[in-house]
C-alpha cells in the first residue's frame, strides 16, 4: 500500500509539473516603428522619415528563425522637389538568435539576421511610375521575451539597388539604415 501512494503521489507530481511548463511558443508577430536614415548618396535623394512595420517569424530551432517582413515609410524625394514618396520595403531573411534566461520567467534573445527582398518607391502626388529594387540587409538586435509577450530594438543595414525612383538612370547600390521598436505576441 505505500509503494502504491508513492506510485501515486509520483504521478500526480508529474501531472502538475507537466501542466506548469510553459508552451513551446514557435511563432511571433511583431508591429515595429522607428526611422529610416538615408546614408551615402541615399541621404542625397531621400529626406529621413518615420517607419512603420510588421514582422512575423518562426523559430525553427532555439537558435535559427525563419523572418519576413513589410515596412512603409512616408519619405519625400529631393531631387523632385520634396515631393511626397512611399517607400514599401518586403523581405525573407534568417536570424540567428541565442537565448539567455535571465530569471525563470524573463529570457533575452540577441540576434543577427541577414535576408533578401524588394523595395517600391511610389510618389503620391507626381505622374511617374512606381519603381521597385532588389534588397540585401544585415541586421542586429535583441528581444526580451516572457510568456507569449516580445519586445525589442533591431538595427538593420540595407543595400539596394537603385536605377533612379523612376527608373531614369544606370543602377547602382545605396545603403539606408533602419532603427525600429517593436513589441510582439508569441503564439
Amino acid at each position: 500500500m505505500k509503494k502504491l501512494l508513492i506510485v501515486v503521489a509520483a504521478l500526480v507530481g508529474m501531472a502538475g509539473t507537466a501542466q506548469a511548463q510553459e508552451p513551446a511558443r514557435k511563432f511571433e508577430i511583431s508591429p515595429y516603428a522607428g526611422a529610416y536614415l538615408g546614408l551615402g548618396d541615399q541621404r542625397d535623394t531621400l529626406k529621413d522619415a518615420f517607419l512603420l512595420g510588421l514582422k512575423l517569424k518562426y523559430d525553427v530551432h532555439p537558435y535559427v528563425a525563419v523572418v519576413g517582413s513589410f515596412a512603409w515609410s512616408p519619405t519625400e524625394a529631393k531631387q523632385y522637389g520634396d515631393a511626397k514618396l512611399d517607400l514599401f520595403q518586403y523581405d525573407v531573411g534568417l536570424q540567428g538568435q541565442y537565448p539567455v534566461a535571465i530569471t525563470a520567467d524573463w529570457t533575452l534573445k540577441p540576434f543577427v539576421g541577414v535576408g533578401v527582398g524588394a523595395r517600391t518607391y511610389e510618389f503620391r502626388d507626381l505622374n511617374v511610375d512606381s519603381e521597385t529594387d532588389f534588397v540585401w540587409y544585415s541586421e542586429l538586435g535583441a528581444n526580451v521575451e516572457r510568456g507569449p509577450i516580445a519586445f525589442g530594438v533591431t538595427a538593420r543595414d540595407t543595400m539596394s539597388a537603385y536605377d533612379g525612383l523612376a527608373g531614369e538612370r544606370d543602377s547602382t547600390t545605396r545603403v539606408d539604415l533602419q532603427l525600429a521598436g517593436h513589441v510582439g505576441v508569441r503564439f
